[in-house]
């Protein structure tokens, strides 16, 4: 996770743009606001924000320890992601099942939804079969 964070954080300045920017030229808000734009990479400043969101919901879910484990548990976004949707569905409870589960939380996460993605699959194929055979009666 801190390898993902540090290549975004050393990504999301353009520094060619940031060197040709001229601030004396710049003397109401608007241009500057216009000028910061070119040198903010803005699709690194969408993945740095849901990151932080991610950590923001854990945190408000589950207090601030969650929110540390869950930097200890996630490799990456995704896997903050993930934390961030068990954080809220324990709530207060988060700590305890990011201390208990550890790295293998993100896995059974994973089991859970292929296997939830299975399920309605089959059901939605049992219901077209059903609706097949009931037009053929």
């Amino acid at each position: 996770m801190l390898r993902q964070l540090t290549l975004i954080t050393g990504r999301l300045i353009d520094r060619k743009a940031l060197a040709a920017l001229d601030l004396r030229k710049m003397t109401r808000a608007a241009d500057l606001r216009a000028g910061l734009k070119t040198v903010i990479r803005q699709d690194e400043a969408l993945i740095l924000s849901a990151i932080a969101a991610d950590a923001g919901a854990i945190v408000g879910r589950g207090g601030a320890r969650a929110g540390i484990i869950a930097f200890e548990i996630a490799d990456d976004a995704k896997d903050l992601r993930k934390l961030r949707r068990v954080a809220t569905v324990f709530a207060d409870k988060t700590v305890a099942v990011f201390k208990i589960a550890g790295k293998g939380l993100l896995r059974l996460v994973d089991i859970i939804w292929h296997l939830a993605g299975a399920i309605v699959s089959m059901l939605a194929s049992l219901a077209l079969l059903v609706l097949r055979f009931a037009r053929v009666m």
